[in-house]
């Protein structure tokens, strides 16, 4: 049982003991307290009430990717794409980069905005990471893009429509650490070439 499992028990504000809590997750008693004692230590104000049990303050919605999507416009729903809902992870950028790795054909992201350090993270990798606004709206699933990263220019092939987004002339660091194949080739082939001019 995981801290979260407990705390969508607990959300709808009822007290619980923990006897039934703990047949309800098919763990012991002891289990439950634990995992009471880890949402403490997240911050989370588990109360106990005697023989009633334990409970929160207040009732808590927990976020719902189903819930998100159907309460958005049917416009703003159609450009979002994916939605997920992650109970925890240990960092976003971390999470982009393993998805990253197993995507075979993907050879750049375009994003409505990226923070510094994402921007950073997918220059330091290799992987061309452009600031493209208006991208959501510009693609539905399925349609095919080409993007000239020096230029910036996307163009949707499914639709003949084009987009402009941040680009990477072919002299900036970005697209040199790019054809190098991340920053540490591109900072390994640096030093080799001080080296050669130095000797």
């Amino acid at each position: 049982m995981q801290p979260l499992q407990l705390l969508a028990l607990l959300a709808p504000g009822a007290p619980l003991s923990g006897a039934a809590l703990a047949e309800r997750s098919g763990v012991t008693r002891a289990a439950i307290w634990k995992q009471v004692e880890a949402l403490r230590a997240r911050g989370v104000p588990v109360l106990a009430r005697g023989r009633a049990g334990y409970c929160l303050p207040w009732p808590v919605q927990l976020l719902d990717a189903q819930r998100i999507r159907a309460a958005l416009p049917a416009d703003v729903a159609r450009a979002l794409g994916a939605l997920e809902v992650h109970d925890e992870l240990d960092s976003t950028s971390s999470e982009l980069q393993r998805r990253l790795a197993g995507a075979a054909d993907l050879s750049v992201v375009l994003a409505e905005s990226v923070s510094r350090i994402g921007l950073r993270n997918g220059i330091n990798t290799g992987l061309p990471t452009l600031v493209c606004p208006g991208i959501t709206a510009f693609v539905d699933e399925g349609e095919e893009l080409e993007v000239d990263i020096t230029s910036g220019v996307v163009k949707n092939t499914s639709r003949g429509t084009t987009l402009q987004a941040q680009a990477w002339p072919e002299d900036s660091p970005p697209y040199q650490i790019l054809l190098a194949g991340g920053f540490m080739n591109y900072f390994k082939q640096r030093v080799a070439e001080r080296s050669t001019t130095s000797s």
